[in-house]
């Protein structure tokens, strides 16, 4: 599909290039990540790299661009930070009973059920772990994230506005075509300009040994 988009890159606007990525590629990057997020971190990099590929296709940056410069361009989140927000959002279906009761029955009791008095009432007890796997997967890593958030971003309404990618006004200005042209006639100056400083330099070292 991203070859589909490096064909595509000089036909189509940026909008449409990001909602092509938006509605077709990403949902498949992301499917049922809340429970496969404790994969290793060379397929969760693997992933991101691609992200960055589309991320450099969009926006016409060169290879080596630094990736805080074009998240920050394209104000996209990275994806381990969305697998994040879909498992806190599963965590708090659960909780809302608006999940299968197989699922509801997962979650273990909250601290407020041994400790009515303690300050983390409110806050699941984490399951004990006996292997860094079982510890990295959906309920015990979820849950902690869980009890991470303070209690006024316990809601859906934070969640949703930390996943809002809003982008600058002028990101989708002008001919994508056009541009296009103007940086190849850019490059093209530039070469010339390097042309002439050597050679001008060229004839001041030959001047300069007679």
């Amino acid at each position: 599909m991203s070859n589909v988009l490096k064909r595509l890159k000089y036909v189509i606007d940026r909008k449409s290039i990001e909602t092509i990525y938006f509605s077709f590629i990403r949902p498949k990057l992301e499917y049922a990540s809340h429970i496969w997020d404790n994969c290793s971190k060379r397929d969760s990099d693997l992933l991101e790299k691609f992200q960055l590929d589309i991320a450099r296709l969009l926006t016409g940056a060169r290879k080596g661009t630094s990736h805080q410069a074009l998240y920050r361009e394209t104000n996209w989140q990275l994806l381990a930070n969305r697998r994040k927000t879909a498992k806190l959002k599963s965590i708090m279906k659960m909780e809302n009973h608006e999940c299968p009761e197989y699922l509801e029955s997962l979650l273990p009791a909250k601290i407020g059920s041994v400790r009515p008095t303690s300050r983390s009432a409110d806050n699941f007890i984490i399951p004990k772990s006996r292997t860094e796997t079982f510890k990295r997967s959906f309920i015990p890593s979820s849950i902690k994230l869980y009890n991470e958030l303070n209690h006024d971003k316990r809601n859906y309404g934070h969640l949703k506005e930390t996943n809002r990618s809003k982008s600058c006004e002028l990101y989708n200005f002008g001919n994508r075509n056009n541009k296009h042209m103007c940086y190849v006639l850019l490059m093209h100056l530039n070469s010339f300009l390097i042309f002439l400083i050597l050679k001008f330099v060229l004839v001041y070292l030959k001047d300069t040994c007679i």
